[in-house]
């Protein structure tokens, strides 16, 4: 399978060959659906597999085709079934693996979603039966009662699988194995007795919490999807409210940014364009494209609630000197902190040190190579871009690893909360977008937005006509208004005035943070020798944050061409303030014969207000002849004021 970029963990040893991390399990439960009833065949029969792949302008579905008429094996996902009585499915993930071998299930879509995004092995096992419900069958310990039966089989397969992985698939190298996400689609069986439909919501989050604790994993990530089998027409008072149960799990504050529910009513294909009649469409009406589209939903999401770990390398066994060396010659940057088990080396190089062995662990950013080919860059502009949903955009080119500075573009700063933009799924040649609004309030707001993306790598003059870097790695320290905490990092080129604008890029927390740069002084702009990176929070008075996919773009002041479009970059006068400063915005001069700019990306270029802040474009006529307006916005989270000292924004500028 072809895979634009790794996830999750791998290994450099001192040689700089990369090497296997541990297998990472996914484990899908449920009842029949999760079995899955897609029918494959035949290919004249709307909504069967076959006929799904031939008829698939888009696209989306081309990774079930094996490009010969046939479907798709992919032996970077394994799969353990127990699929009946007589039959143990113990292979490469393939179709079959449903509730017999001439159907599918959510596996399918969920394991190819999942194994093109990770770069270590993936072993789903999956854990389903038909007929049996969460109030009986899978009671969980923790609800008062009888242990379900079958709560227990999930357990016992677990086990069974992870414990014969090497007898079972003769692949494995005995490289550990790492339960790391859990899939739950299931609900007919207790949305037909009411007291079952009843007890659902505190059921489901028991089972959850006893799951997690009874394989060791208090975190485990945990994706559900609805029981929405009759779509958006349904109006069954017992349906709704267990669907209703299913999606208000996740709002729980202990599994916030841990648990999430799949809406799978907009999947539903009714009987006229399915294999199946109305009579099964508890089913789904056994139309594979709607099992394909749950077990894309449930991977992609579940890849959100993993975090983007996509340039996280661990490197072990070796000595600090050792292992730097390694990392250098293979390429990588030596990167941010992940978490601390030692205090007798510097913890910013560390994870974790053998007290017996005196080895080490660091984890360290699978960054670019030398160079790349060619540069990969566009810009657009997105219009009202909400904070109440996620917005899907598409971009022109694939990126083998993906960077997208997202600038708000604020018309009217006084009649405006502050906003921030959010992005998570960045890869490929898409991300999603949205806004938070940073003053208590929930309201909908919409502003447009300025978008430059561009791939990770490292351009010279001499190969690409501009010398710019661009960088992905994974931030934990959060800075805030007490704390301005940051991460020296190294430039892969040398420059003379160093331009620096960034995003965070992964959506790890549910809560906000903004990216800035600076030098080894927090109020300065970075320079020549001295490049620091960060996220703050300003004065949120909620400080608890996890770490966060970063990417910025380094570029050398001036201008010139990128991919065909000419640009202006820089660090402006220290004169930028905020919305209660003036409600005419601070304006930058280009030199460099733009004329009217069509995108821009703008960041911090060191801090001085000890509140915080970040730019935005601000105005009817942000880009302007040869210029642009801009202001410093702030959070209100803790007080409504919007005064801001005088900032300094670095700027890239495109016509």
């Amino acid at each position: 399978m072809n895979r634009y970029f790794c996830v999750l963990y791998a290994s450099v040893m001192l040689s700089g060959v990369l090497e296997a991390g541990p297998v990472k399990v996914f484990v899908l439960a449920g009842q029949s659906n999760m079995q899955g009833h897609g029918e494959m065949f035949p290919a004249t029969t709307q909504g069967t597999l076959s006929h799904t792949i031939a008829n698939d302008p888009t696209g989306k579905y081309r990774f079930a085709s094996d490009g010969r008429g046939g479907f798709a094996t992919f032996d970077d996902v394994w799969i353990h079934y127990e699929q009946s009585a007589a039959s143990l499915i113990r292979s490469d993930l393939r179709v079959g693996a449903g509730a017999n071998d001439r159907l599918i299930g959510p596996e399918y879509g969920f394991g190819a979603t999942v194994g093109q995004a990770i770069s270590d092995q993936v072993f789903i096992i999956k854990t389903a039966w038909g007929g049996k419900s969460l109030a009986v069958d899978f009671r969980p310990p923790s609800s008062s009662g009888a242990t379900g039966f079958y709560y227990n089989e999930i357990l016992r397969v677990v086990n069974e699988g992870i414990r014969d992985i090497g007898k079972n698939f003769p692949e494995y190298a005995g490289q550990g194995v790492e339960i790391v996400g859990f899939g739950w689609h299931q609900g007919w069986n207790d949305r037909v007795v009411e007291s079952f439909n009843d007890e659902y919501e505190a059921n489901m989050v028991n089972f959850i919490k006893d799951i997690r604790r009874d394989l060791g994993t208090p975190d485990l990530p945990f994706v559900l999807a609805t029981t929405g089998m009759s779509g958006w027409a349904e109006t069954h008072p017992r349906a709704l409210s267990l669907m209703n149960a299913q999606l208000n799990v996740p709002n729980r504050a202990e599994f916030q940014g841990n648990v999430f529910t799949v809406e799978a009513r907009g999947f539903f294909r009714g009987p006229e364009i399915s294999p199946r009649g109305a009579n099964q469409a508890f089913h789904w009406c056994g139309n594979a494209k709607t099992y394909l589209d749950i077990g894309i939903g449930m991977g992609e999401a579940m890849l959100d609630l993993l975090g983007d770990q996509s340039e996280e390398v661990y490197v072990t066994g070796l000595t600090l000197a050792s292992a730097t060396n390694a990392i250098t010659q293979a390429g990588h940057q030596v990167g941010e902190i992940s978490r601390v088990s030692s205090t007798t080396v510097p913890v910013d190089r560390i994870i974790s040190q053998s007290s017996t062995t005196g080895t080490i662990n660091l984890v360290v950013s699978s960054g670019p190579p030398v160079s790349v080919a060619n540069v990969k860059l566009e810009t657009l502009e997105l219009k009202g871009i909400s904070n109440l949903r996620w917005t899907r955009v598409t971009l022109d080119q694939t990126y083998r690893s993906l960077v997208v500075v997202a600038t708000p573009i604020v018309r009217n700063v006084g009649g405006t909360p502050p906003v921030v933009t959010r992005l998570k799924q960045v890869r490929g040649n898409r991300f999603d977008i949205k806004l938070d609004r940073l003053d208590k309030l929930s309201g909908e707001v919409r502003v447009d937005v300025s978008i430059v993306a561009a791939e990770v790598g490292k351009y010279t003059v001499a190969e690409h006509g501009v010398k710019m870097e661009v960088v992905r790695f994974p931030l934990t320290p959060t800075a805030n208004n007490q704390s301005w905490v940051s991460v020296s990092r190294a430039y892969q080129n040398s420059y003379q005035n160093p331009v620096i604008v960034g995003q965070v890029l992964s959506y790890q927390n549910v809560d906000w943070s903004v990216f800035w740069s600076s030098s080894n002084v927090r109020s300065n702009p970075a320079n020549s020798g001295s490049l620091a990176v960060g996220k703050h929070i300003g004065e949120d008075p909620n400080r608890v944050r996890k770490h966060e996919g970063v990417g910025y773009i380094v570029i050398e002041a001036g201008t010139g061409s990128i991919a065909g479009q000419r640009y202006v970059a820089g660090v402006g006068a220290d004169s930028v303030r905020g919305g209660a400063n003036s409600s005419t915005p601070y304006r930058y001069s280009l030199a460099g014969g733009l004329g009217v700019p069509s995108a821009a990306a703008l960041s911090l270029a060191g801090v001085d207000g000890t509140d915080g802040g970040w730019p935005v474009l601000s105005g009817t006529s942000a880009f302007g002849m040869n210029s642009i307006g801009m202001h410093i916005l702030e959070d209100e989270l803790r007080d409504a004021e919007r005064s801001h000292t005088n900032e300094q924004v670095a700027y890239i500028v495109f016509d």
